[in-house]
């Protein structure tokens, strides 16, 4: 039995159950095992819908669609979606209301956002390690332009 006959899953909700394997073997000594059987029972489903609303301005995506790597792209991304869920994982602020979400991964990536009110996140910017000042002082000026 293959992972294709797993449920699936939909990718806006996350559940958690146990999956309880079994084998079962004939009763004679005829060493005819009877095939290997999967019995899946859910004992507690949990269902996390999205925490927040991630936006993301026009900056934020053309820093991140500027990656020419693909697989850091998908794991910022991936990133991004865990904070959709309430997951923020590593972040600071770095004041005026601005945060950095950290990913110590290649040469250090860091992606700023801004929360407006408790439920809406605005991803601003990001890059890497060695320019992270500069990255900085543009997602605060982003920022203090998003409240007027």
């Amino acid at each position: 039995m293959g992972r294709e006959n797993y449920p699936r899953i939909p990718p806006e909700e996350l559940y958690w159950f146990i999956v309880l394997e079994r084998l079962q073997f004939s009763s004679s000594n005829d060493y005819n095992p009877i095939p290997r059987t999967r019995t899946v029972i859910i004992l507690e489903t949990i269902t996390l819908s999205s925490m927040f609303t991630i936006k993301r301005m026009p900056q934020f995506d053309a820093w991140i669609d500027g990656l020419r790597d693909y697989r850091t792209r998908l794991r910022l991304l991936r990133r991004i979606d865990k904070a959709r869920r309430g997951l923020l994982g590593d972040v600071a602020s770095v004041g005026e209301g601005v945060y950095e979400m950290r990913e110590f991964s290649g040469p250090g990536w860091r992606m700023y956002y801004v929360r407006k009110g408790k439920l809406l996140i605005v991803m601003l910017g990001g890059g890497d390690k060695s320019s992270q000042d500069n990255d900085i002082q543009a997602a605060k000026a982003l920022a203090a332009r998003l409240v007027e």
